[in-house]
């Protein structure tokens, strides 16, 4: 599915209308096919419709903005580091050393 962007049709309205009158009277030129099915027909309106949106309107911009700060993924990769070297530890006051550490991070 494309995604038009279709809030410059007010601005093109008049374009969009006259090339869809052109692509549609081309198709109707050239269909002197008898046995085309409503499905078939419809997926050449179908495919004019959209190619021609695309075509005039163009597709929407993805504004897509970073939730997360490069401090906030820093954190992360502080906090799983110690989780690996917590869950690797083989003594037990390593671990709770280290289980100690995790839980600060966590808390900052």
């Amino acid at each position: 599915m494309t995604l038009v962007d279709w809030k410059k049709i007010k601005r093109y309205k008049n374009f969009l209308k006259l090339e869809l009158t052109n692509r549609f009277q081309i198709m109707t030129d050239m269909e002197r096919v008898e046995n085309e099915t409503i499905e078939e027909k419809w997926r050449k309106i179908r495919t004019i419709f959209t190619e021609t949106s695309e075509k005039v309107l163009g597709f929407k911009e993805k504004n897509k903005k970073d939730w997360m700060t490069q401090q906030t993924w820093e954190k992360i990769r502080e906090r799983k580091k110690v989780k690996d070297e917590m869950n690797v530890s083989k003594t037990r006051a390593k671990k709770i050393e280290l289980q100690m550490k995790y839980t600060e991070r966590t808390e900052k």
